[in-house]
């Protein structure tokens, strides 16, 4: 990775928005599908914190990236508890 960090899952998600044809909508759905679908049970074994040892790289590919909110679709990381497993 070019920031120094290791790369331990890479996950892909796919979200749409065919009504609407919302692009933010659509980055929304496919972030959260993307992390349904991630299992990161080394994160509690190996004692790390979601919110402070976690960094998350998101590459949204679209038809207008100028059409996605991305402050909107950052905000799905906002509450990473939710996503914790008890």
């Amino acid at each position: 990775m070019s920031n120094g960090l290791d790369r331990v899952i890479l996950e892909m998600g796919s979200g749409v928005s065919v009504r609407s044809e919302n692009y933010t909508r659509a980055a929304c759905r496919a972030v959260e599908d993307a992390i349904h679908h991630s299992s990161l049970s080394f994160v509690r074994e190996l004692g790390l914190d979601f919110q402070n040892d976690l960094v998350v790289e998101v590459t949204i590919g679209v038809q207008d990236p100028s059409a996605v909110d991305t402050e909107v679709v950052g905000a799905a990381f906002a509450d990473m508890s939710r996503f914790r497993s008890a």
